[in-house]
């Protein structure tokens, strides 16, 4: 089976994930992993743990609040994300369209629309069907897992 990437959902999708969504992503995971997390720097996704306090000089040390981040998120994911994706299996793209047969006019093909199959019937337009390659959906749930992990993805 192919697998969805992170540089598909970007590169084909033209989907631009800002660094501070990644930086949130990345310490809700940690505190899902390693947690908990009291503090974070929203800058550089630097953490501190239970029993660490931050340094009174570094002022971009914030309190964590997991609940608001994963409403960020989940906001963020919801307003720029497809429900869904289908990954082409020959070329690689990714389209958030339901690849389909295509119809290509051609004077020379092999078949004909409408029913016809020769080219005396009038209402008939010469060409040739093209199926579609073969395709993989993915759904929200697979998007999220792919670029921020299972455990996130079930989360939000």
């Amino acid at each position: 089976m192919a697998k969805l990437t992170r540089a598909h959902i970007e590169e084909n999708m033209q989907i631009e994930i800002p660094n501070k969504i990644d930086v949130l992503a990345n310490v809700l995971n940690e505190d899902l992993y390693s947690g908990p997390v009291y503090y974070y720097n929203p800058d550089m996704g630097d953490t501190l743990g239970w029993g660490e306090e931050p340094d009174p000089d570094d002022s971009d040390m914030q309190k964590w609040d997991f609940s608001k981040a994963l409403a960020e998120l989940k906001d963020w994911a919801d307003d720029n994300l497809p429900s869904q994706v289908y990954l082409l299996t020959e070329c690689g793209n990714v389209t958030d369209r339901e690849p389909e047969a295509q119809f290509f006019e051609d004077e020379d093909g092999p078949h004909w629309q409408k029913g016809g199959n020769s080219p005396e019937d009038e209402d008939d337009i010469p060409g040739y069907w093209c199926e579609p390659e073969e395709y993989y959906a993915y759904d929200y749930r697979e998007i999220l897992a792919t670029l921020w992990g299972e455990e996130l993805a079930r989360s939000l």
